[in-house]
Formats: structure tokens, C-alpha cells, sequence
């Protein structure tokens, strides 16, 4: 879309009709350049158009349709889920792609900047697009343990565990992470009572 028309700025366009679809613009100015992105803009071209920064844009649109395709995921959603109501496998995202993980490969999962990822046995780190209280309720309670607000792990997960101060305990992880996990004293007695079921 061209911003400066010959009755005014393509912008008024977006104040009467909604518009769903990306966008790339065009101009021989930089100053809308702000307004272009606030406007579904993808890309901001600077005319004289030349052909190699309108294929650049082309295929950078190509990525955004296939890493925000709904159909894929929604497929790969229902097709993971079991009558149970309980997950059978998850659909993470890795670098731009989706990948379908078991449940009986996920390690743990974890929080970090208010972002959830899964970590596979394998040791990859994939996202997730679900806060951690909305996937411990998908999660086989005898297999998976909400460790503290930022981890949930699962049995084969624990590597192993050991006492710490004022009653809590340190558990140790399969992959490693970078920080310690700690089990409140609160939680530490049902922590103890689950990895012996």
C-alpha cells in the first residue's frame, strides 16, 4: 500500500475499515514509518522501489504466514489431546518451526520472564504458549510435581533430592539448569509422599 494518495494518507483508510491482513508499505518518505507498523505494517519500503528489498519483504511475509498459521497448530492442539482430559503431547515452538513433544519426553517445564518452555530429555528448550497453572492441570499429577511457582517436573526428571535449610529441599534436575530448584518447607512432606508413589 502506497501511504501518501492523491486524496490523503492511506491511514485514513485503516480509521474506517478494519484491516486483518499484513501490510507492506510503500512511501518516498520516512517519517510514517511508525505509523506504517502500527498499522499491521510488516515492512516499510522506500520508493524508488527496488526489486530485491520488495522480494525481501515477500519472503519475510512467507515466514510470518507459516510460523502464525492457526490451521497447523490447532490440528497439532487437538490431535494431542487424550479423553482423559490429560495431555499426551505438546506443541512447542522451536526458532520458527512447531514441533510435537510426547509427554513422556518432557523433563520439566519452566518459567522465565513470564515465558513458559518445555525441556525434553534430549535437552532442547522449546516455548510454549501457556502459563505454568494452565498446564499443571493438564498434567498426570502422578507423574508431574508443581515444584515451586517457576518449575513443574516431571518423576523421571529428578535426578535426585537432598535437604536444605529450614526445611526445604534442593532437587536436582535432568537436564541441569542454571539455578537452584528449591521445594518450600510448605511442600516439601507431599514432594517426599509423591516420589515415593
Amino acid at each position: 500500500m502506497d501511504i501518501q494518495l492523491n486524496d490523503g494518507l492511506s491511514f485514513d483508510i485503516f480509521k474506517k475499515v478494519t484491516v486483518s491482513c499484513p501490510v507492506i508499505f510503500t512511501t518516498a518518505f520516512d517519517q510514517y514509518m511508525l505509523d506504517a507498523f502500527r498499522e499491521n505494517g510488516i515492512d516499510y519500503l522506500l520508493k524508488p522501489l527496488k526489486k530485491a528489498d520488495l522480494g525481501q519483504a515477500f519472503t519475510k511475509l512467507e515466514k510470518l504466514k507459516s510460523h502464525f498459521s492457526s490451521d497447523i497448530v490447532e490440528a497439532l492442539r487437538s490431535a494431542q489431546e487424550g479423553q482423559s482430559g490429560l495431555r499426551k503431547r505438546f506443541v512447542a515452538k522451536k526458532g520458527v518451526s512447531f514441533k510435537s513433544v510426547p509427554v513422556d519426553e518432557i523433563q520439566y517445564f519452566f518459567s522465565e520472564h513470564k515465558v513458559s518452555f518445555l525441556v525434553n530429555r534430549e535437552g532442547e528448550k522449546l516455548i510454549l504458549d501457556k502459563p505454568l497453572a494452565d498446564l499443571e492441570n493438564e498434567l498426570d499429577p502422578d507423574v508431574f510435581f508443581r515444584i515451586n511457582r517457576k518449575y513443574i517436573a516431571s518423576i523421571s526428571g529428578i535426578e535426585s533430592y537432598r535437604s536444605f535449610e529450614k526445611g526445604k529441599l534442593l532437587v536436582q534436575l535432568i537436564p541441569a539448569p542454571r539455578e537452584e530448584i528449591i521445594v518450600s518447607q510448605e511442600k516439601a512432606s507431599v514432594f517426599k509422599e509423591w516420589m515415593e508413589k
